[in-house]
């Protein structure tokens, strides 16, 4: 089973193109987040796919098109994610790394940004013991 993501494209304010953009997820599509994570100046598209427990990354390539979307490794550790962001919160490496609420095993992933748009294996770096995540948000607030 697949299922897709559509985008509309502003035309002019405050309109949109006529066609959507389809890009074709995984299985079960959840979220959605969108980044500069190629660091090309161009925003690329993230989604957690929640049905067969995967991540889609799709990366800009100009003019409203994006490429074959890659698929995150879930290393075993990514189960049903639900809700995702996307920020630089491992190290000072400036690489956008992608936080995931894991809603089928109650926990936090991270993958962290390797550069040129890579991903390290993901992380678990919470557990939630009584409560499945939905969402997650990320903000300095010390």
């Amino acid at each position: 089973m697949c299922c897709h993501l559509f985008l509309l494209l502003a035309s002019c304010i405050p309109t949109f193109a006529n066609q959507p953009i389809r890009l074709t997820a995984g299985d079960g599509p959840y979220a959605v987040a969108a980044a500069d994570i190629t660091q090309d100046g161009r925003p690329d598209i993230v989604a957690s796919n929640r049905i067969d427990s995967t991540i889609s990354v799709f990366f800009n390539t100009g003019a409203g098109t994006f490429a074959t979307p890659a698929v995150l490794p879930n290393a075993g550790i990514t189960v049903n994610p639900e809700g995702l962001t996307i920020a630089d919160v491992i190290g000072t490496d400036t690489f956008p790394d992608i936080i995931v609420a894991n809603n089928g095993d109650n926990s936090i992933v991270v993958y962290k940004g390797t550069g040129a748009g890579g991903f390290a294996a993901p992380v678990r770096v919470a557990a939630i013991a009584t409560s499945a995540p939905h969402d997650v948000a990320v903000s300095n607030i010390d």
